[in-house]
């Protein structure tokens, strides 16, 4: 998949943020079929071993688990609460 969309872009370098990381692990976490989470994992993990990527997955889930700690205290919001107008309120 990354090899598709690096041919896209003229064979471009692509960066990936530890923010984007998150929400395919999150994709991966709410997948409503198991095919569509080992997709969801597939991509993570050739994220992963791409080209200067050495982060195996396991050190993936430690790397957020170490983001999420202390974090049990937080509000259990449900996933209808993040919507784009929540964050962009001033934007109607």
């Amino acid at each position: 998949m990354l090899a598709a969309i690096s041919g896209k872009a003229g064979n471009t370098d692509i960066a990936i943020s530890v923010v984007t990381f998150i929400e395919l692990a999150h994709g991966a976490a709410r997948a409503d079929t198991s095919q569509r989470k080992e997709k969801w994992q597939q991509f993570i993990q050739e994220l992963l071993t791409a080209p200067q990527g050495n982060l195996t997955l396991e050190g993936f889930h430690a790397m957020l688990n170490a983001l999420s700690a202390g974090s049990e205290g937080l509000p259990n919001l449900p996933t209808e609460s993040f919507t784009r107008e929540s964050f962009y309120e001033d934007r109607a």
